[in-house]
């Protein structure tokens, strides 16, 4: 379901990605594999899965804007980062960086922007170094910052 207007958008966006592009709807029918009795047997059945409303953007991050935000985490070093990125050019996707720096990354910009960060370590502080197994209980999800999508919101993406 997409929305019909911009206020009707501006009512829903609390707790949702928070990224300029498209918002998209509500479910999504994916195919979930399994071993058939064969070897080379591979079975798929569908598994209805609801996203709920959520904002993603409509490219992935430029290498100008991973910069953008990096370079300004990096002050202080508040934020430690395994690799500052690379990329093509600056308007081509960013290269090279680990799901750990992205999650950084969107907690960086979720505290530049004055948002609320989603994602934090066992000790309940906001992540911002090293490297931490990430289970539900350390993600904030009805925080108003950036977050990496879902498996399921980038299938539906």
């Amino acid at each position: 379901m997409l929305f019909e207007t911009e206020d009707d958008l501006k009512r829903s966006s609390k707790g949702i990605l928070k990224q300029t592009g498209r918002v998209i709807g509500t479910a999504l029918l994916m195919l979930v594999g399994f071993s058939g009795f064969a070897a080379d047997d591979f079975a798929f059945i569908p598994a209805g899965v609801d996203v709920g409303m959520y904002r993603i953007g409509i490219t992935e991050v430029s290498k100008a804007e991973w910069d953008s935000i990096y370079e300004r985490a990096i002050v202080g070093n508040v934020y430690q980062f395994s690799n500052p990125g690379s990329g093509k050019d600056s308007d081509h996707p960013v290269q090279t960086v680990s799901w750990y720096d992205c999650v950084k990354w969107c907690n960086a910009r979720s505290e530049i922007e004055g948002l609320s960060p989603f994602y934090f370590t066992p000790s309940g502080t906001v992540y911002r170094a090293g490297f931490v197994d990430f289970t539900n209980a350390y993600v904030n999800w009805s925080a108003t910052g950036y977050r990496l999508p879902t498996e399921a919101e980038w299938e539906k993406a």
